[in-house]
């Protein structure tokens, strides 16, 4: 398998926050770290940014499940992912002129990863060939929990962006094979290998 031309290992490195002590983390989870800091410090600001939108999307079904049932919490979580994952995959596609296929989504996760903050930016950079395409990361910005912990509502939103939104931009798309994810409660973070139709994507 190969990775993008792109895909610098020093661009992760050089990464706002990858370098983060342990120390600047806990200030921001605990929330003592000083406004001046945070203001003047971009790693410290894209962490808490990171660490808002995870808590917020789990609370939000959470509390959707208490004032409904799990039932529909979990169709709404699903379904969410499903939209999220067409109006995104699909807005990257048909901005750069993309049909999809492997080379084309490689490239569309390493932008989302990169996109999303330092514990998400360690999947960079996905790998590829002619009919799938290799993720690995050891964290994810959408768990929110425990390691070792299942969280029911990000594996329904996964599910919905793998298994209804994604397919239905990419005329190339046949399924996904997840190896373990944090979502299921892996401890060691994810693995997803997305697979595709051997038609060739003119990459």
């Amino acid at each position: 398998m190969k990775r993008r031309e792109y895909a610098d290992p020093e661009l992760v490195s050089g990464y706002p926050g990858v370098g983060m002590t342990e120390e600047d983390r806990r200030k921001i989870d605990e929330s003592t770290v000083e406004l001046s800091e945070l203001m003047t410090r971009p790693d410290l600001l894209l962490y808490a940014t990171g660490q808002a939108l995870s808590a917020t999307v789990t609370r939000f079904f959470a509390t959707l499940e208490e004032l409904t049932d799990e039932e529909t919490a979990l169709r709404v979580a699903y379904q969410m992912g499903a939209k999220h994952g067409a109006a995104n995959y699909g807005a990257f596609l048909a901005n750069r002129g993309l049909r999809g296929g492997p080379k084309a989504f490689a490239e569309y996760q390493d932008y989302g990863h990169a996109q999303r903050g330092p514990r998400h930016v360690g999947a960079c950079f996905a790998e590829y060939d002619e009919t799938s395409v290799l993720v690995k990361r050891r964290d994810c910005v959408y768990f929110w929990g425990t390691r070792g912990e299942p969280n029911k509502f990000i594996e329904a939103l996964e599910r919905g962006m793998y298994t209804e939104g994604y397919p239905s931009v990419d005329p190339l798309w046949s399924h996904t094979e997840n190896a373990h994810c944090l979502c299921k409660g892996s401890t060691k973070g994810c693995e997803h290998r997305f697979v595709f139709k051997k038609e060739s994507d003119g990459g």
